[in-house]
C-alpha cells in the first residue's frame, strides 16, 4: 500500500525507527567515519577530564566503551526529521530508507539529541599510577613528609657543605644590619627547609626530567627516590634561616 500524505508517513516512520534503534550500531557508524571518530575522540577526552582523568593523556588510550545513555526526542520529532531524507513519501521510499540505513545520517546529524557516556574500564587511580599529570604528583609530594622531614635538611646539608649554608647565612646577617665582618660563627640561628616553589613546579620538574622512568611505580619513586631527588634540586632559595642573635649585640 502506498502512503498518502505526509501524516501517514510520519506515522509509519515513527513506528519503525522506534523498532530499529540501536544505539551501539550508532557508535559503530560514527567510528567508520574519519571525521565522526574525531569527534568521538573529543568526547571521549572532555569525558576524561570530567571524570578526573589525567588532562594530558589521550584518552582513547584508556580501555572504554561509549555508549549513547538517553535519547531526547520522541519518536514522533525524530519521524519528522526523516522527512528530508526520503525521496518521497511511499512505501517504496521509506523501504529504501530503511534498506540503505539512511536512518543513521539522521541520527548522526542530529548528535545534540543524543547524550552520550564513556564508560572507562580503568579506574582513575590504576590510569594516575601509570600516567600521572603533574596534579596528581604535587598530592602525593604533599603528603609524602618529604619536604617537612628534619633527615631531608641534615641530607642538603651534607650535600652542599657549610660553604652553601654561610653564604645563606651570611646574605640574611647583612640584610639585617649585622656587621659584615660579622662570622657567621658568632651569632645563634637555626637553619630549615622550606621549598621556594609550590609541589606542581615540583612535579613539573620531575616530569621534565624524566626521573620516573627509573623506577617500577610512582610510588615507588616517591617512597625510595624523592627525597633523594629532593635533595639534589634544592636550591639555596629554599633553605630559610632564623638568625636569633640581635646586630646590636655586635
Amino acid at each position: 500500500m502506498e502512503v498518502r500524505n505526509q501524516d501517514q508517513a510520519i506515522e509509519i516512520l515513527k513506528g519503525k525507527l522506534e523498532e530499529i534503534y540501536d544505539p551501539n550500531q550508532i557508535i559503530d557508524f560514527m567510528n567508520e567515519d574519519e571525521k565522526m571518530s574525531e569527534q568521538l575522540d573529543i568526547l571521549i577526552q572532555e569525558s576524561a577530564s570530567e571524570q578526573g582523568y589525567p588532562v594530558d593523556y589521550p584518552a582513547s588510550e584508556i580501555e572504554h566503551e561509549v555508549m549513547i545513555s538517553r535519547n531526547l526526542l520522541s519518536w514522533s520529532d525524530w519521524a519528522k526529521k526523516s522527512i528530508d531524507y526520503l525521496y518521497g513519501i511511499d512505501d517504496r521510499d521509506i523501504e529504501q530508507f530503511f534498506r540503505e540505513k539512511s536512518y543513521l545520517n539522521l541520527f548522526t546529524d542530529n548528535l545534540d539529541q543524543f547524550i552520550f557516556f564513556v564508560d572507562f574500564k580503568e579506574s582513575v587511580h590504576e590510569v594516575l599510577q601509570e600516567h600521572p599529570d603533574a596534579s596528581y604528583i604535587a598530592t602525593l609530594l604533599e603528603s609524602s613528609g618529604v619536604f617537612e622531614d628534619e633527615d631531608t635538611l641534615q641530607q642538603i646539608k651534607e650535600e652542599r657543605g657549610s660553604d652553601f649554608l654561610d653564604e645563606k647565612v651570611q646574605e640574611q646577617m647583612v640584610d639585617m644590619g649585622f656587621p659584615r665582618d660579622t662570622p657567621v660563627k658568632a651569632i645563634r640561628y637555626d637553619i630549615l627547609f622550606r621549598s621556594g616553589i609550590d609541589y606542581v613546579s615540583w612535579a613539573e620538574f620531575i616530569l621534565q626530567d624524566d626521573i620516573l622512568d627509573q623506577y617500577d611505580s610512582l610510588l615507588e619513586f616517591i617512597n625510595r627516590g624523592l627525597q633523594r631527588y629532593v635533595v639534589k634540586n634544592a636550591g639555596i632559595e629554599d633553605i630559610k634561616i632564623l638568625i636569633r642573635s640581635e646586630p646590636e649585640d655586635f
